[in-house]
């Protein structure tokens, strides 16, 4: 799991800092398709038609929604295999966070989490430590602003977000958990559109409601 964790660290920079069709956020978002089918022999779960259905259809509203021109290049590689790493990930997840022994205390697994999560923490940093310097020049500043957002980003946005998803995901399972994740999309157009006053093509919107949709179809079984 801290492979595929330190492999999307590697892949997510450097196609950040390349060239890429469309909207790399929304391309990395592919990894909805690919999750079911890792899940399968990583930890077991078997592919439903109705998760892989609506995953595919997740898929195509991603592809509206993140509207591809032009031949494929090095940054689309390397976007697509940090979506191929972060499926991994989840379905890792599925398979270590739940410690499923007889007898199991509740403290004995948030310990795990906590481990878990930790063991993550330090290596995708370690990873980003190493791989800065060669993606991009180190900046430093000491401002209140910048400590702040530091703090912000690496305490809330990253190590809190992670112990939640250690902890919560494998109630759902890497496949719809997949599918959820796939609404960070929708969340950034619709963003883009109310801040910063970014308009999408009708086929775009037609994206963010096929995404929209096959959340809530794939998630149908859950909910009842």
């Amino acid at each position: 799991m801290e492979s595929c964790s330190w492999l999307d660290t590697l892949c997510r920079p450097w196609a950040w800092c390349t060239p890429v069709r469309g909207n790399r956020g929304s391309s990395r978002r592919s990894c909805v398709v690919l999750t079911p089918l890792f899940a399968w022999p990583v930890c077991g779960r078997r592919v439903r038609f109705r998760g892989l259905a609506a995953a595919c259809a997740a898929l195509g509203g991603v592809y509206l929604l993140a509207d591809p021109s032009g031949p494929l290049n090095l940054g689309d590689l390397l976007t697509l295999g940090s979506a191929a790493t972060f499926a991994l990930h989840l379905s890792f997840i599925d398979r270590w966070a739940p410690l499923e022994k007889n007898g199991c205390q509740a403290d004995s697994q948030l310990r795990h989490e906590f481990t878990l999560t930790t063991v993550q923490m330090i290596v995708v940093g370690a990873g980003g430590l190493l791989l800065s310097p060669l993606l991009e020049e180190p900046r430093l500043a000491f401002d209140p602003v910048s400590i702040s957002a530091i703090l912000y980003l690496s305490l809330a946005a990253t190590v809190l977000v992670v112990f939640w998803q250690v902890r919560w995901q494998p109630m759902l399972g890497a496949g719809r958990a997949a599918l959820i994740y796939v609404c960070e999309a929708v969340i950034a157009a619709a963003g883009g559109a109310l801040f910063f006053a970014e308009r999408l093509p009708w086929y775009g919107y037609t994206g963010m409601a096929l995404i929209l949709a096959a959340i809530l179809w794939g998630n149908r079984e859950t909910a009842r």
